[in-house]
């Protein structure tokens, strides 16, 4: 499990825009108030050579507090269960900004990656949105590898004092792997993602 979120997270590129290519979700994972919807739309890339996207959201209800859920997603130190990390920490917090790190000890024979990642949120009083968009530029590249484009969208919806409408859209372009190894990580990776946030808001 370990190897497939180091895949996910660490060698594959995430594009920050969504396909315009009319491909339907396909229905992964349906099971106590989750779903798991993925699609594998086809784009050219600027080479004009054509890649895999894979896209995946998650639509979930869940009996956590808004209030809580906000504050576990806002904690980046949370982010290392998420994804399964060696390190998450905060760089540097400007305004409604915060830029934050991550570091992934690889399996053998791959390199130890990290990725940065920009943070902003926004909300109202029944809705909380945070994006996470990579910033590679934000930080001296070390010895290990850097995820160059990576996106991961919250949104939290509250219910009621105790219960929460939650929605997780990601999306990634392999680099360096098959497309077979990619799918591996359906459905358990992004089912994680949810678990752990779930639990961090307890």
């Amino acid at each position: 499990m370990k190897q497939l979120i180091v895949i996910f997270l660490c060698l594959f590129s995430i594009t920050s825009i969504f396909s315009q290519e009319n491909v339907e979700w396909k229905l992964k994972h349906n099971k106590n108030g989750t779903t798991l919807h993925t699609r594998f739309p086809e784009v050219k890339n600027k080479k004009g050579k054509k890649e895999t996207v894979f896209e995946w959201k998650i639509n979930s209800t869940q009996t956590i507090s808004f209030e809580n859920c906000k504050n576990a997603i806002k904690n980046v130190n949370n982010h290392k269960k998420f994804y399964d990390c060696k390190e998450s920490k905060v760089l540097n917090e400007i305004n409604n900004e915060t830029v934050a790190y991550y570091l992934f000890d690889a399996p053998w024979p791959m390199s130890d990656m990290d990725l940065i990642r920009t943070i902003t949120h926004s909300e109202n009083e029944n809705i909380f949105i945070s994006k996470h968009i990579s910033s590679p530029e934000k930080m001296k590249l070390n010895d290990e590898k850097r995820v160059e484009i990576s996106e991961i969208i919250y949104k939290i919806k509250k219910i009621n004092d105790e219960k929460v409408e939650i929605e997780i859209i990601g999306k990634f372009i392999p680099v360096g792997v098959p497309d077979f190894l990619a799918k591996s990580w359906f459905p358990k990776g992004p089912l994680k993602v949810l678990e752990e946030l779930t639990k961090a808001s307890k």
